[in-house]
């Protein structure tokens, strides 16, 4: 009985501090970076994608030429549009 409560007391805790874990915003200078996140893949996909949002708070233009990630051997910018009510994603060379 001492140790169903102990695990439930533990599962309570991890399921009402998940969302924290994953409420991060960063910022770089006057760039918001703003929930950046991804799914855990299963071992042998061969790829996986990653999903933030970058808001420029500064009063000059500013532009992401490069992205990098120690976990990958390759990483691709990507944005989205609203074609005829399909979303698509479109690489930026």
């Amino acid at each position: 009985m001492l140790k169903q409560m102990k695990i439930a007391t533990l599962s309570l805790i991890a399921l009402i501090a998940s969302p924290m874990s994953l409420a991060h915003d960063y910022e770089a200078g006057k760039i918001h970076i703003d929930h950046p996140w991804s799914r855990e893949a299963p071992p042998n996909a061969p790829v996986i994608g990653g999903f933030f949002q970058l808001t420029n708070h500064g009063d000059t233009e500013d532009a992401l030429i490069e992205a990098e990630s120690p976990i990958a051997g390759r990483v691709e910018i990507h944005t989205h549009t609203n074609e005829d009510g399909v979303m698509k994603m479109i690489k930026i060379d």
